[in-house]
């Protein structure tokens, strides 16, 4: 069984034996999180389903679609306060905008195109830090 599969199924025995199947977060609470796969942020905050919206992305960055769903959280699922939470030796810290985009763009195939045709990646795309 490849991981997609076990996940899958993973889920359905979760949802058999989940007591929350509430749409709003009991607690009223969003949380913008980092993607790094060491961590389970809502284990870490000692969230249950059911508790907590958790919204996870590169660098836990306020990015378009981090804010879209955030929004979306408050006004139409009934949470109120907004939690960014971050962590020590963020992969975002030890590269710039430029160095990113040119190994997103080494390793992969999908770029953007400008209005020249050009390929690249778009300016900001991961929000960077530097010196923090």
């Amino acid at each position: 069984m490849d991981a997609i599969d076990q996940v899958v199924l993973n889920s359905r025995l979760h949802y058999l034996g989940m007591d929350a199947r509430v749409i709003e977060p009991r607690m009223k609470l969003a949380v913008l999180a980092y993607m790094d796969a060491r961590v389970d942020a809502a284990s870490l905050l000692g969230l249950r389903p059911g508790d907590a919206h958790v919204i996870r992305n590169a660098g836990g960055r306020a990015t378009h679609d981090a804010m879209n769903a955030m929004a979306l959280s408050q006004s139409m699922l009934g949470t109120r306060e907004i939690m960014v939470m971050h962590h020590t030796e963020c992969a975002l810290q030890r590269f710039t905008e430029t160095q990113l985009a040119e190994r997103i763009s080494t390793a992969t195939t999908i770029r953007s195109r400008s209005c020249s045709g050009a390929s690249r990646i778009p300016s900001r795309l991961f929000a960077t830090m530097s010196g923090v």
